[in-house]
């Protein structure tokens, strides 16, 4: 499995883990390996065993057993991110190609609430992502001039479909725009999963991104 964590601020004053992540399926366990979006190899800085979907109580009478813990490698886990970067990558790309597809289909429609999430959506990303050139890129995605983008982000929180961050590119999508863009990427995956039978696709919450299974795993 290949995703990429928003955010991890579980504790306080800790370095968030918003990178890539691997995971491994251990018997009921399932144990994932992440790391900062910064850090483009080397061993994982974060691991969480978890149980595994569809793990029963029986299964998972005793606990993490220790004879678990002993076959965590995180060298292999580091290898297999390695191998799987590329795809990724072209994962990522495909994602913002949806975007861009959709924010100009909901465009054709209106100035809605909807396309003002969406684009508010686009635009939190993006500013995550570290891109400096924040309107030229959602200039690029919806095919509109910077100035038709500005005066779109301002609508949008106009309509409290996104926030502020006083003196710098910034601000996050509302509970009212989270509203609109949960079907959204309900929609999202319906139509990769379409596109790529072959590709497990589980649609991103208001907690994780969308993410994409890679093949079946037994071990890994």
């Amino acid at each position: 499995m290949t995703k990429s964590d928003p955010s991890d601020k579980s504790t306080p004053g800790a370095r968030s883990i918003s990178g890539p992540s691997v995971s491994q399926t251990d018997g009921p366990w399932t144990i994932e390996y992440s790391w900062p979006a910064d850090t483009p190899q080397g061993n994982p800085w974060k691991v969480v065993i978890e149980p595994a979907a569809g793990a029963s109580e029986e299964d998972l009478a005793g606990g993490i057993p220790a004879t678990l813990l002993r076959r965590i490698n995180l060298t292999q886990a580091a290898e297999i991110r390695r191998q799987r970067e590329p795809v990724s990558e072209a994962l990522n790309e495909l994602q913002w190609n949806y975007r861009g597809f959709r924010l100009r289909e909901l465009r054709a429609e209106g100035i809605t609430d909807l396309y003002l999430a969406v684009l508010a959506n686009a635009y939190e990303l993006i500013v995550t992502e570290g891109n400096k050139s924040v309107v030229p890129r959602l200039g690029e995605l919806v095919g509109a001039s910077q100035e038709t983008i500005k005066m779109h982000l301002k609508e949008a929180r106009r309509r409290d479909l996104l926030t502020t961050v006083r003196g710098r590119a910034g601000g996050q999508v509302t509970e009212k725009a989270k509203e609109f863009l949960r079907p959204e990427r309900k929609l999202m995956s319906e139509r990769f999963q379409e596109r790529f039978p072959k590709i497990r696709v589980e649609a991103a919450t208001d907690d994780h991104p969308m993410i994409f299974e890679l093949g079946a795993e037994s071990a890994w």
